[in-house]
């Protein structure tokens, strides 16, 4: 089924393009080199223009230094200001040192509420008021939160600084960089150091820049400043601001020297003169004349040389134009055209497409980094090419998708077990030691039948046989025309999860909290928030659908964030109600936890909604060990120390092991349904879920058994410790009006 995209290239298009070439040559040579003398200096000429205008721009730029330092040190100071905020708890010397040095700050004081100097960043003025009239006092009695002042004299130093300051909970902060940081920037403008750059200059020797009477005021050769030139010629250019240059000797040498007029807003400020020895001009006449003889074998060459660029670039532009450039596979676009021109034939066997999806290659990318994914991905499709390359075409469709083109087969058994086989493959460890070991993968798979006519179809259609896969226990799905059907529901729910987001009180989005019981009083001690979605076009939409299609569309941050801050204002309603010690509990993603200013946010959060830490309590799944355990159990230890109660919610049913759990920082075990389903009658076992109850109380945890609908099971929850239930024998999850009449029915 491939198809071979490789094309000859025609030389007969250059065969009589280099005959003329030769033989224009020939004649114009003796041309060629006298005009390499005149385009040398022409092109000196114009080079060294463009040096005096460079270095005229740089002097005016020198006179906007001041203003434009002004305006860094600004810009910096309000950045190191945000940042020193940040640090309110932490104000020790040495602290406060190491921000200075990652801040390039020359002053850190940190005051208390009364004005005084607690701590700075080199130990100096400890114990320092502020006085009234003082700046510092000034700033204390404002209601100013961030200031920036203009350069002023310190009081007790007498240096100059510029200075800002920012209020913070305990009190406030200074930060100072000293004003002579504005001459370090300025030497950058000084005229002397243009003079030497412009020295650098391959093409140039020396470079000299004189005043009004022709003397040598700066120059890159030292020796040269003080003498006066009086060329006749060079007098009269410089009186009419003309462009002069002329051949001399200096020094013994022949040289060639440019004047060119230096003009600053529009006012003459001197003469620059660039100087460059003719020996390379000399020499490149000298073997211009010399290369004369051999031109016709140099073009010939650099023609041929041409041709053979131009193939290897149409081959080169052919491979990145069908072939992935990670794995070597030959990519989407040639899939695309092995189908559509299959596709025009009339069908002689039975076809099919399988869509590989790499479902963990993201999370790979993430913990383990990107130069891991693509060492994974390039032993993946090694693998994958090495199984089925004797019978059918493997292609490397995405980043993270394979295809798997099939060109006969009799049943649908037949690609059930291809979807087996790649399954298998996945399973197979790919590296022993820093990697994981076995990766997830899920498979679309579409029938090729007679009706189809455009390539894009198939894809599309694969893809949405691949959207219907889930976990490894439906690795793999076959596409039919219902899927279409969902694929618009879905885009139809993603629409209003949208626009539900953007108008919050759209009353789409609403949360239902389920009371989390105590079993010992039979009191109502939490409840969990739970995400519900309905609307006119849709009516009820299943949590599991909109979260699923929230994680995929990227939306489930933002439908996070509005579900966190919902449920903290529930949570200030019952305060205000007078429940203080009771908890709100809401589901946090991984994607959510993984986001860099988590703890931030949560922070936020309960501080705008008025409630207490530990008013809130996060439930997170045991998918969260397969990520940066340390860099997660860290973030937990943060939220613990702030206040708030971390639960791993559906304990039992994913990746935990009982000794990654130990390690876990978490409060609360809830323990899935299915083991509360499973609670036996008089004389069978529950040995796993007893084994839970006491591997639990053993690691200090509390726990919550989720899914009590009978009172056989509440009674042997009661009996076997369990601390907590939750479920349809207590209540369902209620609105928020509801909860609360819920709650006020449990008080008497």
């Amino acid at each position: 089924m491939s198809i071979q995209f490789r094309k000859t290239i025609d030389l007969k298009p250059y065969v009589i393009p280099m005959v003329l070439i030769l033989a224009t040559f020939a004649v114009t040579n003796v041309l060629v080199v006298q005009a390499i003398r005149d385009y040398y200096y022409r092109l000196l000429e114009e080079q060294s223009i463009q040096y005096a205008q460079s270095y005229a721009h740089s002097i005016t730029k020198t006179t906007q230094a001041s203003e434009v330092i002004n305006e860094l040190l600004e810009d910096k100071l309000l950045s190191a200001s945000k940042t020193m905020a940040l640090h309110d708890g932490q104000v020790s010397e040495d602290a406060l040192g190491e921000l200075a040095d990652s801040l390039g700050l020359d002053e850190i004081y940190f005051y208390n509420s009364e004005g005084e100097i607690v701590s700075s960043n080199r130990g100096q003025y400890l114990g320092w008021t502020a006085y009234p009239d003082h700046p510092v006092f000034d700033f204390l009695i404002s209601d100013l939160s961030v200031l920036v002042e203009d350069i002023r004299e310190d009081t007790e130093s007498g240096n100059l600084y510029k200075y800002a300051y920012i209020k913070t909970p305990t009190g406030f902060f200074q930060i100072g960089i000293q004003a002579q940081r504005v001459e370090e920037f300025l030497s950058a403008f000084e005229s002397q150091r243009l003079l030497h750059d412009i020295a650098l200059t391959e093409s140039v020797d020396t470079v000299c820049f004189l005043d009004h009477n022709l003397v040598v005021q700066g120059s890159s050769n030292p020796d040269l400043v003080g003498i006066q030139l009086e060329q006749a010629e060079l007098v009269r250019a410089a009186q009419a601001n003309e462009i002069y240059s002329s051949i001399t000797s200096l020094n013994g040498r022949e040289v060639y020297q440019v004047y060119v007029p230096v003009f600053v807003a529009n006012a003459k400020t001197g003469t620059l003169v660039i100087t460059q020895s003719l020996e390379k001009t000399r020499m490149v006449i000298t073997r211009a004349t010399a290369l004369g003889t051999l031109t016709v074998v140099i073009v010939f060459t650099a023609l041929f040389y041409a041709l053979f660029t131009t193939y290897k670039q149409k081959r080169q532009l052919h491979n990145m134009a069908y072939y992935h450039g990670l794995t070597g596979l030959p990519n989407r676009s040639y899939l695309h055209a092995v189908l559509e021109n299959n596709l025009k034939k009339s069908p002689m066997t039975k076809r099919a497409l399988l869509l590989i999806h790499f479902r963990n290659f993201n999370a790979i990318n993430h913990v383990f980094g990107f130069h891991s994914g693509d060492r994974v991905l390039r032993e993946l499709g090694r693998k994958l090419q090495q199984a089925f390359q004797d019978r059918h075409e493997l292609f490397h469709f995405s980043s993270s998708r394979f295809a798997l083109l099939v060109d006969t087969y009799e049943s649908r058994e037949d690609l059930v077990h291809l979807a087996t086989e790649i399954k298998r493959i996945a399973k197979v460890p790919l590296f022993s030691n820093d990697l994981p070991q076995q990766i997830a993968m899920q498979v679309g798979i579409v029938e090729i039948e007679d009706w189809y006519n455009d390539p894009d179809q198939i894809f599309t259609n694969a893809s949405l046989a691949l959207m219907h896969t889930s976990d490894d226990s439906n690795p793999y799905s076959f596409f039919n025309t219902d899927m279409e059907t969902q694929l618009r529901r879905e885009d139809l729910i993603e629409r209003e999860l949208r626009s539900s987001l953007a108008q919050p009180n759209s009353g789409t989005l609403y949360l239902e909290y389920q009371p989390i019981v105590d079993l010992k009083t039979n009191k109502i001690v939490a409840f969990e928030a739970l995400a519900r979605m309905s609307s006119e076009k849709l009516g009820f939409v299943s949590p599991v659908e909109f979260i699923s299609i929230a994680e995929r569309k990227q939306l489930i941050v933002d439908l996070g964030d509005w579900v966190l801050r919902t449920a903290c204002q529930f949570a200030h309603k019952l305060s205000s109600a007078g429940y203080d010690n009771l908890r709100v509990a809401v589901n946090i993603s991984v994607t959510e936890i993984l986001q860099q200013d988590f703890f931030e946010k949560i922070r936020r959060i309960v501080e705008d909604s008025g409630v207490t830490p530990a008013s809130l309590e996060l439930e997170i799944t045991e998918s969260v060990i397969m990520y940066d355990f340390e860099e997660v159990n860290s973030t937990f230890q943060r939220l613990r120390e702030l206040g708030v109660r971390i639960a791993l919610d559906d304990f039992g049913t994913g990746y935990s092991s009982f000794a990654r759990i130990e390690e876990l920082i978490v409060d609360v075990i809830k323990i899935d349904k299915h083991f509360v389903d499973k609670i036996a009658y008089k004389g069978q076992s529950n040995s796993i879920l007893n084994g839970l109850l006491a591997m639990s109380h053993n690691l200090g945890l509390q726990v919550v058994a989720e899914g009590v609908e009978t009172e056989a099971q509440r009674h042997y929850l009661a009996n076997h410790n369990c601390d907590m239930m939750q479920g349809y024998l207590y209540s369902k999850p209620l609105r928020e009006d509801l909860a609360m009449q819920k709650l006020t029915a449990s008080d008497l």
